[in-house]
């Protein structure tokens, strides 16, 4: 059926409760002033997903529309879908759309875009960048921010002395923006799943390679970490930073740096909980899952009634939607000003990330296979519904302790960088002292803006003017 902005914003918040709020509060969890922030409340994490490996290939040259339908059975290759100019009103940096085949058959989308000062083309010593995105977010999240900071190095001198290139990758976590659903049998999954997949990008990006099942071999957290050659820079936002922070501690010698953006560590709950976040993960999928999957559904219906014929005629699944592109930008917004705090979020970030994460009514998208059309204002404002994996608004089926977390944010051993806005996330005082005591930032602001002042034009150029200060020391040294 058809449903206005803000009964599907109000469906998404009442439904996923506990779900949005869980790693977004971490996500904020370290700001220059704890002690001055108005709203401390707690808040609960969504599940993530998994995606990446092998390049497909495919190559476009469009301004606005892409349309990607990968074969399943496809060679590997490089992807190099060209993008460039004005993007719903986005002054753009030229990008490539990539999916990335992960070995458990999911796909992961992003988007690449490279800086060259080196004469040779594809050096092997070029900086390479992951861009992690938030929760219901995607790799467009970071349109501005990676526009914004290759200026800044396109015209420094760094690059040029160094003859480094810069190779930037913005993914979609699975379920979200292009990149594939999980399949229906499995269990929504965890946050942890998340860093497996940023493992598997790695991999498929040729950037490192996964060795070795302990850390013991590493020396000790006390004294520098022989990292491989031409380490990675993770820079996260919000649930992207928690997955940062995790993947930085497992794997300490491929980490050469991070950049939290509004986040810090996955959220930690009460042990004694655990009993009750399981039980309503579990209510919630029985129940669920009818709506998602009704073709299944139809045939346990048929099971209880005597094997009776399945329904039919019943609808694939219910899909919400919005009446036109602008109507679901406007719900974007809105459901920003319902969060913890004084949020907010730009229309300028709204309409990135919404443009990404919708599809036209009349057309049916396959969960199995990455890829999309990312929809242009300037073209099309009829009616759309949100891609994303419903499965994302589940409660976590796990969360960890706050000693688990303590333990991950002490096995973090490279320089850190962290940045939180004056109007984001709310979170506890004591435990963002503690994870300030805990990682020691080399950099450390609160700057303005909300949430996602990184995709935000008005506030992502003081983001980015903190990003290349770091990143600048960092590559001289």
């Amino acid at each position: 059926g058809k449903y206005t902005s803000t009964s599907i914003l109000l469906h998404l918040l009442t439904i996923s409760q506990t779900t949005r709020a869980s790693y977004r509060a971490t996500t904020a969890a370290a700001l220059l002033s704890y002690s001055t922030r108005k709203h401390c409340r707690s808040t609960y994490k969504g599940d993530h997903e998994y995606q990446h490996q092998s390049i497909y290939s495919r190559t476009y040259t469009s301004l606005t529309k892409l349309k990607n339908n990968p074969s399943s059975d496809s060679t590997t290759s490089n992807v190099t879908v060209e993008r460039t100019g004005n993007l719903n009103n986005i002054n753009m940096k030229s990008f490539h759309e990539i999916i990335l085949q992960c070995s458990d058959g999911v796909q992961l989308a992003g988007k690449q875009w490279s800086i060259q000062k080196s004469k040779e083309k594809n050096s092997l010593d070029s900086h390479k960048i992951l861009c992690l995105h938030g929760w219901l977010d995607n790799a467009s999240s970071f349109n501005y921010m990676v526009s914004n900071l290759s200026t800044h190095l396109e015209k420094g001198q760094l690059l040029e002395d160094q003859q480094r290139n810069v190779e930037i990758v913005a993914l979609d976590f699975p379920g979200h923006g292009h990149s594939s659903h999980k399949s229906s049998d499995g269990p929504t999954s965890t946050i942890s799943e998340y860093a497996f997949y940023v493992a598997e990008a790695l991999r498929s990006l040729k950037w490192s390679e996964i060795k070795g099942s302990s850390k013991s071999h590493l020396p000790p957290s006390s004294s520098s970490v022989s990292k491989e050659k031409n380490g990675i820079t993770l820079i996260g936002h919000s649930m992207g930073a928690a997955v940062s922070v995790m993947f930085a501690a497992a794997f300490p010698e491929l980490v050469d740096r991070v950049i939290l953006l509004e986040g810090t560590g996955p959220l930690a709950r009460k042990s004694n909980d655990v009993s009750d976040h399981l039980r309503q993960s579990i209510t919630k999928r029985v129940s669920a899952n009818r709506t998602i999957y009704p073709q299944f559904s139809n045939l346990v219906e048929s099971n209880e009634t005597n094997n009776e014929e399945p329904n039919k005629h019943k609808k694939n699944s219910r899909k919400k939607m919005y009446t036109s592109l602008d109507a679901a930008i406007d719900a974007r917004m809105k459901t920003a000003t319902l969060t913890p705090g004084e949020q907010y979020i730009s229309r300028e970030a709204a309409t990135a990330l919404v443009c990404r994460a919708a599809v036209k009514s009349s057309q049916q998208i396959n969960q199995s296979q990455a890829g999309g059309e990312e929809l242009d204002l300037a073209d099309y404002n009829g009616p759309v519904y949100f891609r994303h994996d419903a499965r994302l608004l589940w409660p976590s089926l796990q969360y960890f302790t706050h000693e688990q977390v303590k333990s991950l944010l002490q096995d973090v051993q490279c320089p850190i960088c962290l940045i939180t806005a004056e109007d984001g996330w709310p979170v506890d005082t004591d435990q963002a002292e503690e994870t300030l005591n805990i990682l020691q930032p080399t950099i450390h602001k609160l700057l303005p803006g909300s949430h996602h002042f990184h995709a935000d034009p008005q506030t992502a150029p003081d983001v980015v003017n903190e990003i290349h200060r770091f990143l600048q020391s960092e590559w001289m040294n």
